[in-house]
């Protein structure tokens, strides 16, 4: 009975996911989406691989982490994993994190339990991690191409202290761990409280503490290559920007690609709470664009392009899903 639960259960979250894309598909109207991808005409078929030279970028830098120790993951079922638990998050509400228990769940097939929880989350904050330093590459571009006249001195400087504070609290947290430090706050909160203060549970959180340290502490080469490869990956998905406006005949630098890429997610992350950014990405589109004297209207048009391939990327990402469960008895 108990499996029969859990099965039809799972098929209910599965088709939970498979009603977030309908209904987005219907927020935008097919008719508006085939339109503005009529309007970036063929331009279209390369925003879409873009994205996947991002998500093989982002496996590999998980691989690196997953495979630091003796665990041997193929490469195939980590960018499924990569893929898949993007699409989840996409359609999460609140903090978008719903594809982290979905990727420990899969993973924790191939390896042991506190080794994917611990994979699963280092992962998340090198993703985070190599944020802050996409931010500061955004900086330092704004800086060269708008100096510091007007209210970019107050941006700049506001910015500074933000991304210095960050780096200090992701640093820490990669030494230290943080799960410990997490449990004694969530110790608190009623009935949860009383499950996670069992001792099973908090030596399991402390093992996991202690492999999410050891990889900065004792394979430096990793950590690097594992951050090297988030922010190459952020680097790449700037020239989706690029070539939505060389599609309708404006003409940008990389540069401001990254710009726009890295000037807008800082703005979207900072109010992380909203599913898909709805209206954030619009919002913030909208204001960096301006600041390249291009017409503010084109940020909407841009926010709704990235949303179109968003949505395919979705979809293939719950493509994956059963797949990945057949291969792993997930």
């Amino acid at each position: 009975m108990k499996a029969v639960l859990k099965k039809y259960f799972k098929i209910l979250l599965y088709l939970a996911g498979l009603i977030a894309i309908a209904l987005m598909i219907n927020n935008y109207g097919i008719v508006l989406m085939l339109e503005k991808i009529s309007q970036v005409s063929w331009y279209f078929i390369p925003i879409l691989f873009v994205w996947l030279a991002v998500y093989l970028l982002n496996a590999m830098s998980w691989k690196f982490i997953i495979n630091s120790k003796s665990d041997k993951v193929s490469f195939s079922k980590i960018l499924g994993l990569t893929i898949s638990g993007y699409a989840i998050n996409y359609v999460t509400p609140f903090v978008s994190l719903g594809g982290e228990p979905y990727r420990m769940s899969v993973l924790g097939k191939e390896i042991t339990g506190s080794r994917s929880a611990a994979a699963v989350l280092l992962y998340s904050m090198m993703h985070m991690y190599s944020h802050v330093w996409f931010w500061i590459l955004g900086l330092i571009i704004m800086l060269a191409s708008l100096g510091l006249e007007g209210d970019n001195l107050m941006i700049i400087c506001c910015s500074v202290i933000f991304t210095g504070l960050l780096l200090t609290i992701f640093m820490s947290l990669f030494k230290k761990g943080f799960i410990i430090k997490l449990h004694k706050i969530l110790v608190q909160l009623p009935l949860i409280g009383k499950i996670l203060s069992e001792k099973h549970y908090i030596a399991k959180l402390e093992e996991i503490d202690v492999l999410i340290s050891d990889f900065y502490q004792n394979d430096k080469s990793g950590f690097y290559k594992s951050l090297g490869f988030e922010l190459v990956s952020r680097i790449v998905a700037s020239f989706e920007f690029f070539l939505i406006l060389k599609a309708i005949g404006i003409n940008i630098s990389f540069a401001d690609a990254i710009y726009i890429s890295a000037a807008s997610s800082l703005i979207a992350n900072m109010i992380f709470f909203i599913p898909m950014q709805l209206g954030v990405r619009e919002g913030s589109l909208t204001f960096i664009i301006a600041t390249l004297s291009l017409a503010p209207g084109l940020g909407l048009f841009v926010s709704l392009t990235t949303r179109i391939r968003e949505i395919f990327w979705i979809a293939a990402g719950f493509l994956i899903i059963p797949i990945l469960n057949k291969r792993t008895g997930a």
